[in-house]
């Protein structure tokens, strides 16, 4: 995943957007024909490839099971900006021999704007220290959304402005959103939205990027992350 800079209101902060692939210069149409049920199998053979005692791969296993649960979200639910999480596997999270040993969480954000959208996330830039801020704002989200509003990753977060480039269609099953460099497939329950993101050229790589997005509608219902309440 390429690392750009953040802007220049945001430079105070030790942490920048993440992107799968660097910024192509034109944004190609929408692929109509794409449908979750293309790229599934890719995603869960990727989850298999990380240990499977790890906390945050057990979060992706909950997160990939619930999406296939999920439905496509109404105008409501999908015009409404948010934060949450993203949890990346990719090569950066990995180890030097190849091994996927790292499922890594990160801060997440939603925008919809003049019917475009933007999914990103935020993390340390390569080769300096964590920034503890990020740890503070997932370990909050995990523990309970609610308490992230309080931390000076969510105030980063809510105001930011982010341009918004992702085009989208509604298939029967979900939406489909093509950004500059991912492909996202976005689904909704009562209480969280899903979006399972790919590089855009998935078709031609051998471990392409992926991550897997929740965010929180609702100010109650259950919490996904709670490990006393689910044995998967």
């Amino acid at each position: 995943m390429k690392k750009l800079p953040l802007p220049y209101k945001a430079m105070s902060y030790h942490f920048i957007w993440m992107y799968l692939l660097p910024l192509q210069l034109l944004l190609a149409s929408v692929c109509a024909g794409e449908t979750y049920d293309e790229v599934r199998s890719i995603v869960e053979e990727r989850i298999a490839s990380y240990p499977q005692d790890s906390i945050n791969t057990r979060h992706v296993r909950i997160i990939f099971q619930a999406f296939d649960q999920a439905e496509k979200p109404d105008f409501i639910e999908y015009s409404k900006r948010n934060v949450g999480l993203a949890f990346s596997m990719s090569d950066e999270d990995g180890d030097v021999t190849g091994q996927y040993a790292v499922v890594a969480a990160h801060p997440a954000l939603y925008t919809y704007n003049d019917g475009k959208m933007d999914i990103s996330a935020v993390r340390t830039p390569a080769g300096k220290e964590p920034d503890p801020g990020l740890k503070e704002y997932t370990d909050a989200f995990m523990k309970n959304p609610l308490e992230t509003g309080g931390t000076t990753v969510f105030q980063f977060l809510w105001s930011s402005e982010r341009e918004c480039l992702g085009r989208f269609i509604e298939n029967q099953t979900e939406l489909v959103v093509q950004e500059l460099d991912t492909l996202s497939f976005i689904r909704s329950d009562k209480d969280w939205t899903y979006i399972i993101s790919l590089d855009i050229h998935y078709k031609t790589l051998s471990k392409p990027g992926i991550i897997l997005y929740v965010f929180k509608k609702t100010y109650d219902g259950p919490n996904i992350f709670d490990i006393s309440s689910d044995s998967r």
